[in-house]
């Protein structure tokens, strides 16, 4: 096994909770205005909820849009207090507590497997970004991992209550965190046998109110944005995608043919490195093959690259412990630890490189607070000039929604369906520039620019 430097070595657990906090207060600074559109479809729900108009994302339609429905209570929860302007920042920032949370648990994972000093640089690696977790702050997506993270911690030390919670808590953050009840089911029915129906139960307490309230309350507790975004892909298309995008977003870009075979190699040699060091970690290897194969069946649009995060996230720490099988070779301890620190702190610091430059970029960037400035000129323009009662139709329907309290007709059919669309009332239509092909000859109202972003409206 290799040994850990000195410094890391006399007490990890105090150094990463000195680290941790200072990595938080940076993410929140450089992160809490980042934007995303897809994330205002949440908080349009919860500021519905919080204004007593229902859990509905346009009053008075009852469709399920967010596959996120503990996002949007939280969201709705924040409100409250928070109003309109704020609960961004804040929601955002509560994605950073969500990403640091998963590098606590990456350490407690793999402290057994590979010892305390490299379970710390591990840690260090999530904390900076290696996932890419700087991109999706604004979404469910870091606090659905975080806890999925800590069910595996607490499923290695036999406490299937915390388990349970977990689980349910994860699934109803987003539902393909279901994946984990089938993975934990055995190794829990096998260690406490009729005790299992404890945690069981708990589970099912937790998750089956929901189910009831949306069966009731939307017809059914698959959401419309499920229905909508499924097999939306070819199989070939989006399998590529699956295989080279833990790649592309980790290690580097694969150009060819033998990156792919070898960034999945990285891969195995960690999985298995980690597998046979601390079998109970099984389960974490496969929940990121399995999270990344059920979406090759689900196949949404590759450009939504946050479905994949779970398992690139998984992707990433198997890569990093692959470094540990340094330790199998027959090479002199020294020589080893310089190689195995050397590699861990250029990872560390080319991974830190990259998240900050996000961090000064995404104000700028195109689909991030370009993208939002263009959005809120157009719902600034409507809130002057719409009526009430005026529906837009638009592509994109998250900050246009939120900021104008519009209703909204969805082309993309997430919060509404086209069988449901409402002629009489729908007025303005406003597209992003790429969205633009037949305009029936319209001549804009209104174009709002903000850097490479343009979204243009037209009054119908």
């Amino acid at each position: 096994m290799l040994k850990a430097p000195k410094t890391f070595k006399s007490n990890p657990v105090l150094l990463l909770g000195l680290i941790l906090p200072v990595g938080l207060v940076l993410q929140i600074l450089g992160f809490h205005d980042l934007r995303h559109d897809d994330a205002y479809i949440t908080y349009r729900y919860g500021q519905n909820l919080a204004m007593g108009q229902g859990l509905v994302f346009n009053p008075g339609e009852r469709i399920m849009g967010s596959t996120s429905p503990a996002h949007c209570l939280l969201a709705g929860l924040l409100y409250l207090g928070l109003g309109k302007d704020n609960l961004m920042s804040v929601m955002s920032s509560i994605g950073c507590i969500g990403w640091t949370a998963q590098a606590a648990a990456s350490y407690f994972l793999f402290r057994r497997a590979i010892g305390p000093g490299l379970a710390l640089f591990l840690a260090l690696c999530i904390l900076a970004g290696l996932s890419g977790s700087a991109s999706w702050v604004a979404l469910e997506t870091n606090l659905v991992v975080a806890m999925t993270l800590w069910a595996f911690w607490f499923s290695g030390k036999s406490r299937w209550t915390e388990t349970a919670v977990l689980c349910a808590l994860a699934g109803l953050m987003r539902p393909d965190a279901f994946l984990l009840p089938f993975l934990f089911a055995v190794p829990c029915f096998r260690e406490l046998k009729r005790k299992a129906t404890k945690p069981a139960l708990i589970f099912l307490a937790l998750c089956i109110p929901w189910l009831i309230f949306s069966f009731i309350y939307y017809g059914s507790p698959i959401p419309q944005s499920a229905v909508a975004k499924v097999q939306t892909a070819t199989f070939t298309k989006y399998l590529s995608h699956v295989i080279q995008h833990p790649i592309a977003e980790t290690l580097f870009e694969p150009d060819q043919a033998w990156h792919i075979v070898a960034g999945w190699l990285i891969f195995a040699t960690g999985a298995a490195s980690l597998i046979i060091r601390d079998r109970r970690r099984w389960t974490l290897v496969a929940y990121g093959i399995l999270h990344l194969a059920a979406y090759a069946f689900l196949r949404p649009p590759p450009p939504h690259t946050w479905h994949l995060y779970p398992g690139v996230v998984v992707f990433s720490m198997m890569a990093l412990s692959s470094i540990t099988c340094l330790s199998l070779l027959k090479v002199p301890q020294p020589a080893a630890r310089i190689v195995a620190a050397s590699g861990l702190m250029l990872i560390i610091g080319f991974t830190t490189s990259r998240t900050f430059d996000f961090a000064n970029a995404h104000k700028d960037e195109y689909w991030f607070g370009a993208r939002d400035r263009a959005y809120r000129g157009i719902a600034e323009y409507l809130t002057e000039n719409a009526e009430p009662r005026d529906r837009v139709a638009t592509n994109e329907i998250g900050t246009v929604g939120y900021y104008s309290r519009l209703p909204v007709y969805d082309l993309g059919d997430l919060v509404t369906r086209r069988t449901e669309m409402h002629p009489e009332d729908l007025r303005w239509i406003m597209l992003d520039k790429n969205a633009l092909r037949d305009t029936g000859g319209r001549t804009p109202v209104h174009v709002s620019q903000s850097g490479p972003f343009t979204a243009v409206l037209f009054e119908k």
